[in-house]
This record gives C-alpha cells, sequence and structure tokens, in this order.
C-alpha cells in the first residue's frame, strides 16, 4: 500500500506542478504584447529607405543627404553607404516593407522586451533606435 500512496503523492505533485505552470503561462504570454514605455521624441526628422526586412530587423539608407551611418556595406554584391541596422526590433515599425520611404527620427535606447523572432537577416553592424513618424 505505500507503494500506491507514494505515487499516488507524486501524481498530484504533477497535477500540482501542471496547474502552476498553467495559471504562470499567461503573466509570461502578457508581456509579449506589452508597448515599450514612451521615449521623447526630439531632433531632427530624416528620411530613409528600407532596404530590406524580416522579423523586426530592417537595414535602413538615409537618402535625404545627412552623412550618417555605415559606408561600404555589401549586400549581395551592391554596396550601400549612409546605412544602418533598426536596433529597436520590437517597436519601430512601419506600415509598409521594403523600399519603402520612411520618415523617422533617431531616440534613446529602450529595453527590447518582445517576442524576438531568431531568423537571421544580414544587416549592418552599425545601429540605432529610431521612431517612424507617420
Amino acid at each position: 500500500m505505500p507503494i500506491v500512496l507514494g505515487v499516488a503523492h507524486n501524481c498530484n505533485k504533477m497535477k500540482l506542478h501542471t496547474l502552476l505552470l498553467a495559471l504562470s503561462l499567461p503573466v509570461v504570454f502578457a508581456s509579449c504584447g506589452k508597448k515599450n514605455a514612451t521615449v521623447p521624441v526630439e531632433g531632427p526628422l530624416y528620411t530613409g529607405k528600407v532596404l530590406k526586412t524580416a522579423c523586426g530587423q530592417a537595414a535602413i539608407q538615409i537618402t535625404d543627404g545627412s552623412r550618417i551611418g555605415q559606408n561600404g556595406w555589401n549586400d549581395e554584391g551592391r554596396v550601400y553607404d549612409h546605412v544602418f541596422a533598426v536596433a529597436n526590433t520590437c517597436n519601430w515599425r512601419p506600415k509598409g516593407g521594403t523600399s519603402e520611404n520612411i520618415r523617422f527620427r533617431f531616440v534613446a535606447p529602450t529595453p527590447q522586451d518582445c517576442a524576438q523572432c531568431k531568423l537571421y537577416l544580414h544587416v549592418p553592424e552599425t545601429a540605432y533606435y529610431i521612431v517612424v513618424e507617420e
């Protein structure tokens, strides 16, 4: 009989752990949709072109004549100047996709606490935090 009680005890313990896990999952996933804190947006407005984007990652080329970003970035045989990667992959997204012209400002770094896609995308080494103007 002690073996049966031991099995029942372990079974109850397993049910308790499963219940605790099930109750904690909504708390864990609730932060995935959470918006980052509002970042004060100041400074000049820049214009750029989205060269490539996937899973929140992006390569942007500045097109307004500003000399900011990495020069000589080679992507599939094409060389670009004044390019950078978007550092804030959680909250920068514009409405369109590749080749879209965007207007943006540089912002202070913020914690990136969203679910992150681990797809590899070749982007410039230089990275900046930006906010896209609508």
